[in-house]
């Protein structure tokens, strides 16, 4: 198959010039373009297979790219007839072994192992540190700083946690605090920020701003000046909370710093600012980086966020040597993304930087438009779609209708899965918000019963949260039919993690720390009446904690199994804990199919250690435990080993996890989900002016909201962008659920997917 217009027009950019930049629409073939740009480049032997860096966002992705590569060199060997091109080929794959393919921080992983730690600060050059940090102890980190502010500043402790006036809905718990604590240092650190210097910024803020818009106008002069009071004693107490949890978050920051330099570590953020730091510093390494990998491919670049372009500006510089005395290009830098496709805003992702990059290099952006993914009938649905939501949402502008998707499917005389695909593309059903899964089931089964019989394996149920993939899969249907895998790895399992901190609180006794979080797990969250506040935190007697006092026998119970049995009696205790005290019904008995087994296969897996006898005791469990969590070493899940993720099975899954993936029937239920309202500010505001807030009633500023309003159309754009990538998952049928509530705008109250939907009239 040769290359299209299109993509010929990218392939002979990247042979001619040094910087390239392309907006790849869904299913339009970017792998198969940046294959074919590796091929040419090596056909005309303008390089060599040993000289490309090739950056991909996922590991899977990188494995994929490596093996079409591959498949085409060979396809080249075996057609050549020439002996001395042969040959040539036949050395080009043996050295792509020694070019790069991979993610991000695989590629900074490589470049400080190999040369870079002697530019870093505190780090072992001699030494290979750890890449990840486990979020249990960084949690564990922030109760210690507030379990030790208990003894030395109790009152601010009682202050920020409890109500004076014992009002329910203003007191916070330990958790939140330290939920937000975390939440912040990711923010901060994952978008290359100083936690230090937006502390800062935010000390400097006024204890009073937001205090002149506070007030109602319609207040007499008298009751004006109550309320004024009122409002200054408020803000002057938020202020002085807001103070105290900037000093918690500098004091886990600090201690976060320190183990770090302890155990010589770094986690994924100083692995990316500690690249970028040594590539500016050291120019002899920067030049042996891109003498390495004069070629430069980033895929998904829509997804990357300010530190990883960093690092790329300090590889290539703007005004830096492109050429040869020759005219030949000396490096090529391809960058591939789609800013319609940027879903990644959460963690820092800048949807601009596409743009931005052409602009930098004085380029124009490229397009590929021609998807062999959707049929032409679902592709003109879905531009009429977005042409609405343009007018409706981006007052014209051409956001989602510029380098709209046009249908190649034809030209590869792709059959559709269904006659009535090709009659109706968008099947809309306007339903009551507990019928969308019995509605479902009805249209899988009439698609999988019908004339052409569609096959589970051709169907996928999207949504918009690993919420309403659980809600999807709690039906017994879905459990036998269906697959998901939104809960990650093996050790990445509610039930494995779950399980590991109940163990961790047996083994180590009454830690509070171990204790909140334990507590936290499904085998007590059912049996836990209220959540613990602040004498969870000055005392570790868990029995003092309203409906836990079984849990604490329970506990002691295992501990006393423990200490002269091994791990494998105390998982199977574990396994028989009941829902609430005196009650014979049992946590097992609510777990999913799956659930059971995976934990069954943990105690398999334990069984197999103890006979081999690596863990007689439960400490030598518990670190093998730990180990394997830490490592995210590969292990089968339930649905691999019983067959309960075979190819035959309907995909259940979130948005975010289906990116890349594509599927002739798409169903996204809970399309009515209202995107509007509080529910929906940050548990932390971290912003450039302010510095940072805290979303808690008696903590955050008097101008909270005014600040997340003006970031809130942000997030709603790139909601719409993630409905973009959840529909054009789809070759040849959608269908959508929701219940219709009255047509809404963009940020109006209970604005949603479906409003869209209803305003074109899809469907």
């Amino acid at each position: 198959m040769a290359p299209s217009v299109q993509q010929q027009i990218i392939i002979n950019s990247v042979l001619s010039t040094s910087f390239t930049a392309v907006s790849a629409g869904a299913g339009t073939g970017k792998t198969y373009t940046t294959v074919e740009v590796v091929v040419e480049l090596l056909r005309q032997e303008k390089t060599t297979g040993d000289k490309f860096a090739l950056i991909t966002f996922t590991n899977k992705a990188a494995t994929e790219l490596r093996q079409r590569i591959q498949e085409r060199l060979m396809e080249l060997i075996q057609t050549t007839t020439n002996p001395s091109k042969r040959l040539w080929w036949l050395k080009q794959l043996e050295l792509l072994q020694l070019s790069f393919v991979g993610t991000i921080h695989s590629f900074c992983r490589q470049i400080l192992l190999k040369d870079g730690y002697r530019a870093g600060d505190n780090i072992n050059i001699n030494h290979s540190p750890t890449m990840r940090m486990d979020a249990f102890e960084l949690e564990q980190m922030a109760y210690e700083i507030l379990d030790d502010c208990v003894t030395s500043e109790a009152f601010k402790v009682r202050d920020l946690l409890l109500s004076p006036d014992k009002l329910p809905w203003v007191d916070i718990l330990d958790y939140q605090v330290v939920q937000s604590l975390v939440g912040a240092l990711v923010i901060l650190r994952g978008s290359g920020k100083s936690v230090v210097d937006f502390c800062e910024t935010a000390r400097r803020q006024d204890p009073e701003r937001g205090l002149q818009d506070a007030f109602d106008p319609n207040l007499s002069v008298e009751d004006r000046q109550k309320q004024e009071q009122e409002l200054k004693q408020r803000a002057k107490d938020n202020f002085d909370r807001r103070m105290f949890m900037i000093d918690l978050l500098l004091a886990v920051n600090k201690r976060y710093t320190q183990h770090k330099q302890q155990e010589n570590m770094i986690d994924q953020e100083d692995l990316l600012l500690l690249t970028e730091k040594v590539l500016s510093m050291d120019s002899v390494l920067r030049d042996a980086v891109i003498t390495q990998y004069p070629n430069l491919f980033v895929d998904e670049f829509q997804d990357t966020d300010n530190t990883q372009k960093m690092i790329i500006d300090a590889l290539f510089s703007v005004g830096g040597q492109t050429y040869n005395e020759e005219g030949d290009v000396l490096h090529r830098i391809l960058v591939v993304g789609d800013p319609k496709q940027s879903i990644y805003g959460f963690r820092g992702a800048n949807v601009q930087l596409l743009q931005e990059f052409a602009t930098q290099h004085g380029i124009t952006l490229l397009a590929l438009t021609e998807s062999r993914r959707p049929t032409p009938e679902l592709a003109a649905e879905f531009q009429r779609l977005f042409q609405s939501i343009d007018r409706r949402c981006f007052l014209g502008n051409a956001t989602f209708s510029s380098d709209a998707l046009d249908s190649a499917r034809d030209m590869f005389d792709k059959p559709r899965i269904h006659q009535g695909a090709q009659n109706r593309p968008i099947y809309k059903q306007t339903l009551e918000s507990d019928e969308h899964i019995s509605q479902m089931i009805n249209d899988i089964n009439r698609l999988h019963n019908n004339g052409d019989g569609v096959p589970y394996e051709k169907m996928a149920v999207l949504v918009r949260s690993n919420r309403q993939v659980g809600q999807v899969m709690s039906h017994a249907f879905f459990e036998q039919n269906a697959q998901s895998d939104s809960q990650g790895t093996f050790w990445r399992k509610r039930e494995i993690l779950d399980t590991l901190n109940v163990l961790r609180w047996v083994e180590q006794g009454e830690i509070p720390t171990v204790v909140h979080i334990a507590l936290r797990t499904f085998w007590f969250s059912m049996c836990v009446e209220e959540q613990q506040q602040l004498e969870a935190v000055q005392s570790i007697d868990v029995s003092r904690l309203p409906g836990n006092i079984h849990i604490s026998e329970f506990i002691r119970k295992l501990r006393d199994i423990s200490t002269h049995k091994s791990a494998l009696h105390v998982l199977k205790e574990l396994f028989e804990c009941k829902t609430r005290q005196n009650n014979t019904e049992k946590i097992w008995d609510k777990l999913s199919l799956s659930q059971q087994q995976n934990l069954k296969h943990l105690y398999a897996l334990a069984n197999d250690i103890f006979m081999k006898g690596e863990a007689l005791t439960l400490s030598e469990f518990m670190a093998w435990f730990e180990h394997k969590v830490m490592t995210e070493q590969e292990e089968q899940d339930a649905s691999e080993r019983y067959g309960l993720g075979v190819t035959k099975r309907i995909k259940v899954m979130t948005i975010h996890q289906a990116k890349g993936l594509e599927f002739p029937i798409v169903l996204m239920p809970f399309v009515e989900r209202s995107l509007t309202g509080e529910q929906y500010h940050p548990t932390v505001l971290v912003d450039e002016t302010i510095g940072i807030d805290f979303n808690f009633e008696k903590v955050r500023a008097l101008d909270f909201t005014e600040h997340v309003d003006r970031l809130d159309r942000l997030r709603l754009e790139e909601e719409l962008r993630i409905l973009y990538v959840g529909v054009t998952r789809t070759e040849d049928q959608l269908y959508v659920y929701g219940q219709p509530r009255g047509l809404s705008n963009i940020g109006e109250p209970y604005w949603s997917w479906l409003d869209e939907f209803i305003a074109v009239g899809v469907g």
